[in-house]
C-alpha cells in the first residue's frame, strides 16, 4: 500500500507532476518517444517477455544514445541541460515500470546541483525529497505495450548529418524525405572518427555499403524511424551540411539486396557495429 502511494496518494509527487517541475518539455516529449518506442519493441510478440530482459535492453540501447549528452563536454552540452536530462531519463524509465540504479543516483545529485543554482521553482525545491522518493521507489512492471507516438522528421533531403555512438563520429546522407516526412532515407559515408565531421571530410567520399556474411559489400540504405528532432535533443544526430549535392561514392559497391531496409534509430546501432 505504501509503494502504491508514492505513485498515486494525494500528497505525493507522481511522475508528470515532476517532469513539469523540470520546465524542459522538449526534453520530456523526447525521452518519452524514446522509451516508449523501446519498451514496446521488447513487450511485442505473442509470449510476456521477463521484465529484467526488458529493462536490460531498453537501458543498455536507451543510454548508447544519451550518453551523446550525459558525457558530452561542457562546451558542447551546458551542466544544467545534462542534469535535467538525468532526471527526466531516471523520471520516465520509472514511467514506464523501469529503473536504472545510476541512472537514478546521477538524477538525485541532479536534483541537488539545480537547486542549490536555484535553476528551478521554489515549488520543487520545497518538494524535492518528495521528488527523490518517487524516483527511488521500486517501479511498477507494465503489463501492455505502451502506445508509440506518430512518426514525424524535421531532417530533410541533402542534409549531411553526424551520427555518434559510442564516442566515434559516423556521417549520414540523407537521401529523401519519405511518407509525408515522416521518415528518413539515409546512407553511411565511409568515415568513422574521434570527432564530429566536417563538410571537407566528405568531398569525394564513398558510401559504406553493408557488410554480408558471404564477405561482400552491397549498397545499404535504411529508411530511420524515429530520426526526428532538429536538432536532437540527445545530441546523437547533429547536422553538418544542409544542401549537400554530394551524395556517397556507390561504384565500389554490389548492388543492394532490396531498395533498402526499415529499421528505427536504436536498430540503426545495430548497423553500425556490424558495418564499421
Amino acid at each position: 500500500m505504501a509503494k502504491h502511494s508514492l505513485h498515486s496518494g494525494f500528497n505525493a509527487m507522481n511522475h508528470k507532476q515532476l517532469l513539469n517541475h523540470v520546465a524542459a518539455a522538449p526534453l520530456v516529449l523526447a525521452l518519452d518517444d524514446d522509451v516508449s518506442r523501446l519498451v514496446s519493441r521488447q513487450m511485442l510478440g505473442p509470449s510476456p517477455v521477463p521484465h529484467e530482459v526488458v529493462q536490460q535492453a531498453v537501458t543498455h540501447k536507451l543510454f548508447r544514445r544519451w550518453n551523446c549528452v550525459f558525457e558530452a563536454a561542457d562546451d558542447e552540452v551546458t551542466e544544467n541541460y545534462r542534469d535535467k536530462a538525468w532526471i527526466v531519463a531516471a523520471t520516465t524509465l520509472h514511467k514506464y515500470g523501469l529503473s536504472s540504479p545510476h541512472c537514478t543516483e546521477r538524477a538525485v545529485q541532479a536534483i541537488d546541483r539545480l537547486n542549490e543554482k536555484v535553476a528551478l521553482s521554489d515549488s520543487f525545491f520545497r518538494r524535492s525529497d518528495e521528488a527523490k522518493n518517487l524516483l527511488r521507489s521500486a517501479p511498477i512492471p507494465l503489463k501492455r505495450r505502451p502506445s508509440v507516438p506518430d512518426d514525424v522528421t524535421f531532417w530533410r533531403a541533402g542534409d549531411v548529418v553526424s551520427y555518434q555512438l559510442d564516442r566515434r563520429y559516423h556521417a549520414l546522407y540523407v537521401h529523401e524525405i519519405q511518407r509525408g516526412n515522416t521518415v528518413p532515407l539515409v546512407e553511411f559515408f565511409d568515415l568513422r572518427l574521434d570527432r564530429k565531421p566536417v563538410a571537407s571530410d566528405l568531398t569525394g567520399l564513398r558510401a559504406a555499403g553493408g557488410k554480408y556474411n558471404d564477405g561482400i559489400r552491397r549498397i545499404e540504405q535504411y529508411a530511420v524511424y524515429g530520426m526526428r528532432n532538429h536538432p536532437d535533443m540527445a545530441n546523437q544526430f547533429v547536422l553538418v551540411q544542409a544542401g549537400w549535392n554530394s551524395p556517397p561514392l556507390q561504384d565500389h559497391l554490389e548492388p543492394a539486396v532490396g531498395l533498402y531496409s526499415v529499421i528505427d534509430i536504436f536498430e540503426l546501432q545495430n548497423q553500425v557495429d556490424r558495418t564499421f
